[in-house]
C-alpha cells in the first residue's frame, strides 16, 4: 500500500477493515481512514515498537526510553512511565488492566489508571505479551540463553511463572485466539502452538526464516511473518508460504474479516 514514509514500521492495530493504526521509528504514528493511509502529527521522536487498542477511544503505545502514549479518543498523549528501559509490548484485556513488557526483563502493570512495574527476575528481553482474562503469556529470549514461555496471573501472585521452555529459541511473538489454545513464532522459523494441554512445535516441511509477528482472528484464520518478507497463513488445513511480494524485514502482522496486513521496514505495508 502507499505509505507517506519510509521509516521502519513496527506495529499494527486494526479496528475495522477501514480504520486502523501503525506506529514505527522516529515516533512515527499512522492512521487508516478509508483506503488511505495519513501520517499523525509527530509528539516524540523515540522509535514506537507497539500499539493496542482497547476499544475505538482508547488506545496505547509503547516504544524506546520507556516512552508510553495514549490515545483519549480525540489526540495521542504521553503518558508518565516508571521506567526507561526499551519497552517492546503492550496488551490490555481490558480498560482497567493492561501489560507493558520489553528489554532486560521489564515489566509494567496497569492499574487503578497508572502504569507499575513489577519486580521479577527474568534475565532476558520480553518481546511480546497477550494478557486475557485466564491470564497472561509473556515471552521473549536473549542470545544464548534459553527463556521460557511465561504466564501471569492472580493464581500466580503477579509473579511470571515458566510455563515451557524453548529451548534457544528467541519468541518474538504470542497470540491466544480464542479460549486458551495459543501460538507462538520466533527465532530461526519456530513454530509453537499450546492446546490447553502441552506445547507442540509445528513443523511445516520449509526453511523458514526467523517469524517476527504472529496473529489470529480466530482458531482457524492466522497470519505469522518474518525476515525477508516471509508470510505464513494458516486455514483449518494448517500453514502454508505465501508468495511475498517483498523480501524486506516484516514486523508485525494483523487481520480484519478477510483483511490480512503486514507492515516492516523501510515503511512497507
Amino acid at each position: 500500500e502507499n505509505i507517506p514514509v519510509k521509516y521502519n514500521l513496527n506495529s499494527i492495530e486494526l479496528l475495522s477493515e477501514n480504520t486502523g493504526w501503525i506506529v514505527g521509528d522516529e515516533g512515527t504514528i499512522l492512521y487508516k481512514i478509508e483506503d488511505k493511509w495519513i501520517q499523525y502529527p509527530k509528539i516524540t521522536d523515540e522509535d514506537l515498537y507497539s500499539v493496542c487498542f482497547v476499544r475505538s477511544d482508547e488506545g496505547w503505545i509503547v516504544g524506546s526510553k520507556g516512552t508510553i502514549l495514549r490515545y483519549d479518543g480525540v489526540k495521542w498523549g504521553i503518558f508518565p512511565s516508571p521506567t526507561t528501559q526499551k519497552l517492546l509490548t503492550v496488551s490490555f484485556r481490558d480498560a482497567s488492566h493492561g501489560l507493558a513488557a520489553g528489554t532486560n526483563g521489564t515489566l509494567l502493570v496497569y492499574e487503578n489508571g497508572a502504569w507499575h512495574k513489577i519486580s521479577n527476575s527474568i534475565r532476558g528481553n520480553i518481546y511480546s505479551v497477550n494478557d486475557t482474562k485466564a491470564g497472561a503469556f509473556l515471552a521473549g529470549g536473549l542470545e544464548c540463553r534459553s527463556v521460557p514461555v511465561m504466564i501471569l496471573s492472580s493464581l500466580t501472585g503477579r509473579k511470571p511463572v515458566g510455563s515451557f521452555s524453548p529451548g534457544f529459541v528467541e519468541i518474538k511473538s504470542i497470540m491466544t485466539p480464542e479460549n486458551v489454545k495459543t501460538w507462538a513464532v520466533g527465532s530461526r522459523g519456530a513454530i509453537f502452538h499450546y492446546d490447553g494441554f502441552e506445547w507442540n512445535r509445528t513443523d511445516i516441511g520449509e526453511n523458514i526464516p526467523t517469524l517476527n509477528s504472529v496473529f489470529f482472528k480466530d482458531d482457524n484464520h492466522g497470519l505469522a511473518v518474518g525476515y525477508a518478507g516471509v508470510m505464513l497463513t494458516h486455514s483449518p488445513e494448517g500453514w502454508v508460504k505465501e508468495t511475498s511480494p517483498t523480501n524486506v524485514r516484516l514486523n508485525d502482522a494483523a487481520i480484519f474479516g478477510n483483511m490480512y496486513y503486514a507492515v516492516g521496514n523501510d515503511g512497507t505495508v
